[in-house]
């Protein structure tokens, strides 16, 4: 063989061997980068550790039949040092940092429920780790690790119906089935079953009421009926809502009349959303028959988001339009609802203060109570949240902290 033949096997040999190497190469890291998905559809591997919420994107191209199951492998693996309460709080960042994980931000929240169920073992302490995130998946997904197996939840969830729920939702939100029951943790247990079976019963309004129709006692019926109502309002797909933009009443005026109340406590949102003024919406709690009270409670939740921007005196003078029962009605709930997102006086006091002479007293009486009865802050606290925020009605703060 000549020095040129030579030369030319040499480099052809060279060149299988390169070949070979960066076959090699590729196969390892396209393992490495596909295999994140794989790894966590098995748990995840050792090698491959989750160091964020974000890493649950590399589920994101799996099948439909693995979606599910490589959602709730990482969080197994990811979750399994922290509380449910924290996953939700980083999905609620998360969401911020990337448009992909907003997008799925329901379903990912429905993994997180199912892993709450998983973790705790029992309805009561899985719901009370969960929240309203991303509409209110994490109770949904406590519902759907209730009633599925993995592998039906894999294989894509059928609808539930009445009779599935018959034996297993009574008594699901008992204070037995709690570490550490409250009426809060009890009452967010039922409101979150109601979200949950109107998601589950897929959005049929009429057999979801008759569902929660199968607890016992009627506070219980009453709260679920709530998370019903409250569902159909904030559903994620929202072509399945049973709503009539035409009709601000419906289906508060459709619905048999013993779930009348529930629904007004919740309708102005959806009248809201509709664009209606706050003028109109007004005049519409104000015509109603019977659940005035109700409606102008569910309007004053309303404009509590108003409130924490500051425009106290347009809502205080919407709420004080027509009376002072329903001014009463509407404070209370901007009051309560100001306070569910900022547990003092800080941001409720403003309001107080803009409200008429005629109803500071009320205003100040239902933030404080509601302070202490619902959390629990104690009365030298309020009393220096009185003296820090109230202004000059800090004595008149004061003095309604009768508790």
């Amino acid at each position: 063989m000549n020095s040129s033949a030579k030369f030319y096997k040499i480099i052809f040999v060279l060149t299988v061997i390169l070949l070979l190497l960066l076959g090699l190469i590729f196969l390892l890291f396209s393992g490495r980068s596909t295999g994140v998905t794989d790894n966590y559809y098995n748990s995840l591997s050792n090698d491959i550790p989750a160091t964020t919420l974000l890493d649950i994107k590399g589920c994101f191209d799996k099948a439909e039949t693995e979606f599910q199951k490589c959602l709730d492998g990482f969080l197994a693996d990811y979750g399994k040092d922290k509380a449910v309460s924290e996953l939700l709080r980083e999905l609620e960042t998360a969401r911020l940092q990337d448009n992909s994980i907003d997008t799925q931000c329901h379903p990912l929240s429905h993994a997180i429920g199912r892993f709450a169920l998983s973790k705790h073992e029992n309805v009561g302490d899985a719901f009370e780790q969960c929240d309203f995130t991303c509409q209110s998946g994490c109770y949904h997904g406590v519902m759907e690790r209730l009633f599925f197996t993995s592998e039906e939840i894999a294989a894509g969830i059928r609808h539930l119906t009445y009779d599935d729920f018959k034996t297993r939702l009574p008594g699901i939100c008992d204070a037995s089935k709690f570490s550490n029951p409250n009426s809060t943790v009890i009452f967010n247990c039922l409101h979150g079953a109601g979200h949950a079976v109107m998601y589950s019963i897929n959005y049929k309004l009429q057999p979801a009421l008759d569902s929660c129709d199968l607890f016992e006692t009627e506070y219980e019926r009453l709260a679920c009926y709530g998370g019903v109502f409250m569902e159909n309002i904030t559903a994620f797909d929202k072509s399945k809502r049973d709503l009539k933009p035409d009709d601000p009443n419906y289906p508060c005026n459709f619905v048999d009349v013993k779930y009348r109340q529930s629904c007004y406590e919740l309708q102005t949102s959806a009248m809201m959303e509709y664009g209606l003024e706050w003028d109109t919406i007004s005049d519409i709690c104000n015509d109603l028959p019977q659940f005035n009270v109700a409606c102008f409670r569910s309007f004053g939740r309303d404009l509590s988001n108003f409130v924490r921007n500051g425009r106290n005196s347009e809502v205080a003078r919407v709420c004080q339009k027509h009376g002072k029962i329903y001014a009463e009605s509407c404070i209370e709930g901007a009051v309560k609802a100001t306070i569910d997102v900022y547990p003092d006086l800080k941001i409720s006091s403003p309001f107080c203060n803009s409200v008429e002479e005629q109803n500071l007293d009320y205003c100040y009486g239902v933030s404080t109570s509601y302070l202490s009865g619902v959390y629990s802050i104690p009365k030298d606290q309020i009393q220096q949240n009185c003296r820090d925020y109230a202004g000059t009605n800090s004595q008149r703060c004061l003095n309604s902290i009768t508790f």
